[in-house]
This record gives C-alpha cells, sequence and structure tokens, in this order.
C-alpha cells in the first residue's frame, strides 16, 4: 500500500512539474502561475512578428530557454568589460561575486542593455510586463579541481514562472564555463523517474554497512552523474550556447542546467537576472534608486 501512494504521489508532482513548470509544489506553482495568466491580460504590450528577438522569444516559450544577441549589446558588455579589468578595488569575493556595489547602480550600461533588446526579449517570452527580483555578477576562472555545486546538473527549483536571464560581460565559450542546458521536453523525461530513483538511493544508503548519513553535497553530486547518466541513455542533446560579449541566455528556473566551471584560464564574468511576469510596466526608475541585490531565493508572493 505504501509503495502505490508513493507512485500516485510521483504521478502528481509530475503533473504539477508538467502544469506549472516547478518542481517546488502545486501550491506555490497555481500562485505563480495564475498571476502570469492575469498579468498577461492586464497591460497592453506590443508584440513584433519578425526579427531574432522574435524568434529567440518563440524558442523560449517552446524550449524553456533561448540565446540572442546584437550589436548594441556586444558594445554595452565591452563598456562593462574594461571598467572591472581597470578597477583597482577588491571588486570580486572568494566565490566570484561582484561585492563593490548593486550592479544595476554601478553600472548603468546594464539599464541600457535592458532597453536595447533584453525588455522586448522579455516581454514577448511572457507576453506580459515584467520586473527583476534580483540581480547578480559573476567572474569564474580555473580554480577547483573538478565541478561542484552550481557546476553540476541541477533545476534550481523556484516558481515556474521565473526566468534566468544571462548577459555575458565577458566572451563564453566550451573553455571558460559556458553554460549547458536542456531542452524543457528533455528535462521533464529525465525528472519523470528522479523521485524513483531518490527513494531507492536513499534507501541503498540506509541499507549500507557504514550507516552514515548522505551528506547533502555528495547527494547532490550523485544525482548529477544520475542525470548524466540518463541523458547517455536516453540520447538527450546537451545545447551549450558560445558567443562573444553581449550575449543573453534565458532559461527555465526549473530547466536542467549546469554552468560556470572554467577548464582554461580565460575568466568568464556573467550578470544573471531572475526575472518574473508582472501587471504593471517595469520601472526603472525604481532599480536606479534601489538597486537588484538579492534577498532571497525567490519571492514569497509573485505581486513583489
Amino acid at each position: 500500500m505504501i509503495g502505490i501512494l508513493k507512485k500516485i504521489n510521483d504521478l502528481i508532482w509530475f503533473e504539477v512539474l508538467k502544469k506549472y513548470r516547478t518542481r517546488a509544489g502545486w501550491l506555490v506553482g497555481r500562485k505563480f502561475y495564475e498571476y502570469h495568466i492575469n498579468a498577461q491580460n492586464s497591460v497592453c504590450h506590443k508584440t513584433e512578428d519578425a526579427g531574432s528577438i522574435a524568434r529567440a522569444a518563440m524558442d523560449y516559450k517552446k524550449n524553456g530557454w533561448a540565446s540572442f544577441t546584437n550589436t548594441a549589446l556586444n558594445e554595452l558588455a565591452s563598456i562593462i568589460f574594461q571598467r572591472l579589468k581597470a578597477e583597482k578595488n577588491k571588486i570580486w569575493d572568494a566565490n566570484g561575486s561582484y561585492i563593490y556595489g548593486d550592479i544595476w547602480q554601478e553600472y548603468p550600461e546594464i539599464e541600457s542593455a535592458f532597453k536595447s533588446g533584453i525588455k522586448q526579449f522579455v516581454e514577448q517570452s511572457f507576453n506580459s510586463q515584467f520586473k527583476i527580483f534580483y540581480g547578480k555578477m559573476f567572474r569564474s576562472s580555473a580554480q577547483a579541481k573538478k565541478p561542484e555545486g552550481s557546476q553540476l546538473w541541477h533545476a534550481d527549483g523556484g516558481p515556474g514562472t521565473c526566468m534566468n536571464l544571462m548577459f555575458c560581460i565577458s566572451d563564453v565559450d566550451e573553455g571558460n564555463g559556458a553554460m549547458e542546458l536542456l531542452d524543457w521536453t528533455d528535462s521533464l523525461t529525465i525528472m519523470k523517474n528522479e523521485r524513483s530513483w531518490v527513494r531507492e538511493t536513499h534507501r541503498k544508503k540506509s541499507e549500507s554497512s557504514s550507516g552514515d548519513q548522505y551528506d547533502r553535497e555528495q547527494f547532490r553530486a550523485d544525482r548529477a552523474s544520475w542525470y548524466q547518466r540518463m541523458m547517455t541513455e536516453k540520447k538527450i542533446r546537451v545545447h551549450q550556447p558560445v558567443g562573444e560579449k553581449g550575449m543573453v541566455l534565458a532559461f527555465n528556473n526549473n530547466l536542467l542546467h549546469k554552468g560556470g566551471f572554467s577548464f582554461t584560464k580565460k575568466e568568464r564574468v556573467v550578470c544573471i537576472f531572475h526575472i518574473y511576469p508582472s501587471k504593471s510596466v517595469v520601472e526603472f526608475d525604481y532599480y536606479r534608486q534601489n538597486g537588484i541585490a538579492k534577498v532571497s531565493s525567490y519571492p514569497e508572493s509573485p505581486d513583489f
């Protein structure tokens, strides 16, 4: 009976995942999903039918991710990159996070980048207005001996309406840790059997002679290895968009992805934003005055 109940719960969890695109459960999923529907009906916005940004928005809605760039974005990213290289103060912490101030306030070029294609892309992807929950800048280079943390395959697990959007300040390629990710349908193919794998893995761990508790980081590494094995067995295509400074990569928060591990001395600098649908027009003035610092992983309410 217990086994049957677990299988039923697995089916419910997977149906929620398919409908709301979140691993956080139906309460969170439905709340943010319904807000998004209301946002789509609340504010008029322009929708273009042609061009690279429109095509990228269509890709995002279909596959759960998209990438694009343009000349203006390349120029703006290059300005930021040169300013970072010229900075004499300590601006990165031990984990590679920018710490010299709020990135929106320190680098007005970021707002210009949103006005040079990013805003249009997000609006077309959401079919609504949007708001930024937070934004950070990271630098990575060859330091660790092997991938760890977010450099392993994972899904973030926040609300399904969250868009992770990366604005590349440096060039990104295979050597310096360009993001790798799966299409949404392929992510679902793997995650469909994840909960049964988790139960079986924990059962084997508890029955082992050592009797040790499952270390969180070890579990994360084991799950990432299982993801990788499933990709190989099911012959799933892994995407790794690469490009020059100014490339934009957007993907659904719950999509399977990994990135940031550099195999070369060439550094990788990116800005990462968590973006949500909104019922009102984005207020760049507010971000200019208050910044976009991270206060939590995701908002309690979709109407933040």
